[in-house]
C-alpha cells in the first residue's frame, strides 16, 4: 500500500532549473495532502470574486505564508519567515509552490521508503 501513501512532516531536497536557468537544490518540509488543499482553497476563497488588485495581493500573501512554512534548511530549520517570503518575486513564488506540492505529493514507494 506504500505506492499510495505520503510522508508529510519530512525533510524533502528537490533539485530543478529555476527562472535564472540554474539548477537549484530545495529543502523542504513535505505537506499533508489536507494542509495542500486548504492552500488551494484559501487561494480560490481569495479570488471568488474575481481578480481584484486587493486580491492578487491576498493571494501573494497566502503563498508567501504557505512557502515560509515549507521551505527549511537541510536540518529543518525555518529558511525564511512570511514576511520575507513576501518579497519573493510572484512568478517564483508560484514555482516554488510547484516543487513544494509535487514533491509532498512523492509516495513512500516512490522516496525508497517503502
Amino acid at each position: 500500500m506504500d505506492w499510495l501513501l505520503t510522508q508529510p512532516g519530512t525533510i524533502r531536497a528537490e533539485t530543478r532549473p529555476f527562472a535564472d536557468g540554474k539548477d537549484h537544490t530545495f529543502h523542504f518540509r513535505a505537506r499533508a495532502p489536507n494542509e495542500i488543499a486548504a492552500h488551494f482553497g484559501a487561494v480560490q476563497a481569495l479570488t471568488k470574486d474575481g481578480q481584484t488588485s486587493e486580491a492578487a495581493v491576498s493571494v501573494q500573501k497566502e503563498l508567501a505564508k504557505f512557502i515560509a512554512e515549507s521551505l527549511c534548511t537541510e536540518d529543518g530549520k525555518p529558511l525564511l519567515d512570511a514576511a520575507t517570503a513576501e518579497r519573493i518575486a510572484p512568478i517564483l513564488k508560484g514555482e516554488l509552490r510547484a516543487v513544494i506540492v509535487d514533491g509532498s505529493s512523492k509516495t513512500v514507494s516512490e522516496l525508497g521508503n517503502g
